[in-house]
């Protein structure tokens, strides 16, 4: 990034939600809340945490997107990753889209 001709303001994070099996602008549903990890949006950095069911997921590969609303209700770029779902009683468990189980 290049900041030579002039630069981008950047604001604070106010929310974030996870889409399962849907892009964010196409999702029929408002998506699930994820919490801050620190216990507040305050920052133009932060890590989003909360749980996804599974158990109505049929078993096979499904993707979930996150998506990032910042102060002025700005949506950022979302960041999307696979997972499978074996049965159901499968949990994800993913710190920064490493991994999934």
């Amino acid at each position: 990034f290049n900041f030579s001709n002039g630069s981008q303001p950047v604001r604070n994070i106010a929310s974030a939600q996870a889409y399962v099996d849907a892009l964010p602008w196409a999702a029929t549903s408002p998506g699930i809340t994820l919490a801050a990890g620190d216990g507040a949006y305050d920052s133009s950095h932060e890590t989003a945490v909360g749980e996804i069911p599974t158990s109505h997921l049929t078993p096979g590969r499904h993707f979930v997107y996150v998506q990032a609303t910042d102060t002025d209700g700005h949506a950022g770029t979302p960041n999307a990753v696979f997972f499978d779902v074996n049965g159901p009683t499968d949990r994800i468990f993913a710190d920064g889209f490493e991994g999934a189980r």
